[in-house]
């Protein structure tokens, strides 16, 4: 499966994928070297899968898809604190986005409120509310970015960007085609994409407004054309999502030393090197680990941040015949008890 080759139209970036190649590099893995951390497991801090991962000063900081509030742990994977749940001041009821920014914790919690807490989860003051719906918060200099979802490809999707002098909101569109659909949201140095919008987005802080950089078009079935070309029924989308010969779910975008680096859905996880030297892509991500179901859950410098939890590690460990000597055997000796938290994978981007 390779990609054909770049072209350029005007400012836009075209990453062309065939799907029908057989080109593809098989045996070789997307990563070649990674660390990981085995997260303490202990009554107060239970964590099954982790939805994102941020990365402070000697901290990491998780958020559980199942228990919607803030732990915080060492980089070595210690325990150290988690945000209260409640009601009261600093407490949280449901937090749906985190950021690190300036050493300290903010959290968004009941889809309005941002809560600013210090690098251990002291709570210092709530900084911002409104009363639309917001899912998804981002910090670009002194701004505030707000990404407002909505789940269906009929309503209008925002994105709000607050400054100290003015809030301003932008309906992104691209060459004509429908807008968006903002499903979710992965923001990394200024870029902006969506799991079911085939562009990818540059924020420029000094115009305030985003703009596309990249479009990904796919040789083959994917869902970005079908609801551009078709009028999308529930019924009909819950057919696309769960059809594996549909590409979708282009997620984990990553722009490091003028190479584009993506993950998307077909038949299994797929990732994307793409440069001015052309497109390749990989079906594994690293040799050894099981394939994940989801996506990168952070970024920390050039270094992707995946979550493995124990019951795929322990399957995959007892498949393998032998498992090589270095940082792969120091990984499973890690996989012991099926209870256990997670294991959080930091592989180098090359």
């Amino acid at each position: 499966m390779m990609a054909c080759h770049q072209v350029k139209e005007g400012t836009l970036d075209i990453v062309k994928i065939d799907v029908n190649s057989s080109d593809y590099l098989k045996d070789e893995a997307v990563f070649k070297d990674f660390d990981f951390v085995k997260l303490d497991t202990i009554s107060e801090a239970l964590l099954s899968d982790v939805s994102k991962v941020l990365v402070g000063e000697n901290r990491l900081y998780v958020l559980p898809v199942m228990d919607p509030r803030v732990f915080i742990f060492t980089k070595e994977g210690k325990y150290v604190n988690s945000l209260r749940m409640g009601q009261g001041p600093g407490e949280v009821r449901c937090v749906y986005d985190m950021k690190y920014h300036d050493g300290n914790l903010y959290a968004f919690d009941n889809f309005r409120t941002i809560r600013k807490y210090d690098k251990d989860g002291k709570y210092i003051e709530d900084v911002y509310t409104r009363n639309n719906f917001n899912l998804l918060m981002e910090f670009e200099q002194d701004q505030l970015l707000l990404f407002e979802p909505y789940m269906s490809p009929g309503q209008e999707q925002l994105m709000t960007v607050v400054t100290k002098d003015t809030i301003l909101s932008h309906f992104p569109k691209h060459k004509g085609n429908e807008s968006p659909f903002f499903f979710n949201l992965f923001y990394s140095d200024g870029h902006i994409s969506w799991p079911m919008c085939d562009t990818i987005y540059h924020y420029d802080a000094e115009k305030l407004m985003p703009a596309p950089k990249y479009v990904v078009q796919f040789n083959h079935l994917n869902v970005y054309d079908a609801m551009k070309n078709e009028t999308i029924t529930p019924e009909r989308w819950n057919e696309i999502v769960s059809d594996e010969h549909y590409c979708k779910w282009i997620h984990a975008v990553r722009v490091h030393d003028n190479q584009l680096f993506f993950g998307f859905k077909y038949d299994k996880p797929y990732y994307v090197k793409h440069s001015a030297d052309g497109t390749k892509i990989y079906s594994t991500l690293i040799k050894g680990l099981p394939d994940l179901k989801t996506g990168a859950k952070g970024i920390d410098g050039k270094r992707m941040i995946y979550s493995f939890n124990m019951e795929d590690l322990m399957e995959h460990k007892e498949e393998m015949n032998e498992i090589p000597e270095g940082k792969l055997r120091n990984l499973y000796d890690q996989v012991t008890d099926v209870e256990d938290n997670p294991i959080l994978v930091f592989a180098t981007l090359e």
